[in-house]
């Protein structure tokens, strides 16, 4: 095995010029960046591409060097500073556009990746997290491998031999971890409206939240079922103890972010498959799965059934991720479903919209939706008329909301 060096000794490294990318979500090597970010004088003149998700991977860039600049997939609250200066560039793709930006951009001059420690074989497994590392990795000029003693060596996930490394470190750190709410009363109702939408032979797309934990939780007495996501969490656990799942068929997902006991859990099972979102969020991958039933939260919806999955109060406070991906292959696979669902109120402002405004945007288009469900009910939008989908979807919001919808919406109709 290769000496191990210091993270103080990689960043030193660096040269003013040099482009980096650097992970997210379970597999960030959040002691390298921790370092790089730290120190304006370590971090000048270097450009950082990463892939942290907001809420998992905070990104501290008050000592980051007026040279410096970091370009990430997702938007942070605490970043609007940062990207009005210009030291933060945000990024508004998709996973799977952001796999094709990537491979048309010159070689990132070093990678740095989250890895186990090697196997008998010497093969490091990239443990929870693969995403865009393939495709990076493939033109990178040089790696540096941040061996965790607590990342798994998941046999299903991607790997890399231990001599492909340019340099080790080595660190003894915990992952990342996400642990859901305790599925309140507005999820379970939220989850009793989605489930009857899933039949056995499923194949799953679910993001993070109280919402999908309730609805997994609800799916116990089903057969058959698959993944095929961005994100697996903890709910696969009680699927596969329920047997719920579809036997000897893999789950398939470019990242798994949970609990530090699913982290565990899932490097003893084999079924588990962790690969690049070239292959995960691919079009043609996903829209050849008969059954895809994919599901996502939004902030907002709008009468015409356009979802806002990105701003609130006018404020960017997340990024499309693998929503739109998923939704507009949903609705073009045999059998498939792209569904869609959020409470009916935030505080005391409703989340159905009479319209989409200057102060939110359109993640998900209306011609991607098919069912659209809040704690108020489910709306099939399929083969409605646009104004058959206002009444549905008026009758989603809160009881007290209805009334200035409706009014909203004779004004709206009159102009169509």
């Amino acid at each position: 095995m290769k000496r191990p060096i210091s993270v103080v000794t990689s960043i030193a490294r660096l040269k003013p010029g040099d482009r980096v990318f650097a992970a997210g979500g379970s597999g960030a090597p959040t002691v390298w960046i921790d370092e790089f970010l730290g120190d304006p004088a370590r971090n000048a003149g270097i450009d950082l591409t990463t892939t942290a998700v907001a809420g998992l991977n905070p990104l501290n860039l008050d000592t980051l060097h007026p040279t410096a600049r970091v370009s990430g997939l997702f938007m942070q609250p605490s970043l609007a500073v940062a990207q009005a200066d210009g030291r933060f560039r945000h990024l508004p793709m998709t996973y799977g556009s952001f796999g094709r930006y990537l491979a048309g951009q010159p070689p990132f001059d070093l990678c740095v990746i989250q890895l186990s420690r090697p196997n008998g074989e010497g093969l490091c497994s990239m443990g929870p997290m693969v995403e865009c590392l393939p495709s990076v990795i493939a033109r990178a000029r040089r790696i540096v491998g941040i061996l965790n003693m607590r990342t798994p060596f998941i046999a299903g996930s991607a790997s890399l031999p231990l001599d492909r490394l340019d340099d080790v470190i080595e660190t003894d750190c915990p992952l990342p971890t996400y642990q859901s709410g305790k599925n309140g009363d507005i999820a379970r109702t939220i989850a009793d409206h989605l489930q009857g939408f899933i039949g056995d032979d499923a194949v799953l797309q679910t993001g993070l939240g109280d919402v999908p934990s309730a609805l997994l939780a609800s799916l116990a007495d089903r057969k058959g079922l698959r993944f095929h996501s961005g994100m697996i969490s903890d709910g696969i656990m009680t699927l596969h103890q329920s047997g719920a799942l579809a036997a000897g068929q893999p789950q398939t997902s470019c990242a798994l972010v949970g609990s530090a006991p699913f982290y565990d859990w899932a490097k003893e099972q084999d079924f588990i498959h962790v690969r690049g979102c070239d292959y995960t969020h691919d079009f043609k991958v996903l829209s050849s799965i008969d059954g895809l039933v994919a599901i996502n939260s939004a902030l907002e919806v709008d009468l015409f059934g356009q979802c806002n999955l990105e701003f609130a109060k006018g404020r960017a406070i997340s990024a499309p991720g693998g929503a739109p991906d998923f939704a507009h292959a949903a609705k073009r696979s045999l059998g498939g479903l792209s569904i869609v669902a959020l409470p009916a109120l935030a505080g005391a402002v409703s989340r159905v919209r009479s319209r989409l405004g200057r102060d939110s945007g359109t993640t998900i288009a209306r011609t991607d939706v098919d069912i659209i469900v809040t704690d108020q009910g489910a709306a099939d939008l399929r083969t409605l008329s646009v104004f058959e989908r206002a009444e549905r979807l008026i009758d989603l919001a809160a009881p007290e909301m209805r009334a200035g919808l409706r009014e909203d919406w004779r004004e709206i109709a009159a102009q169509l």
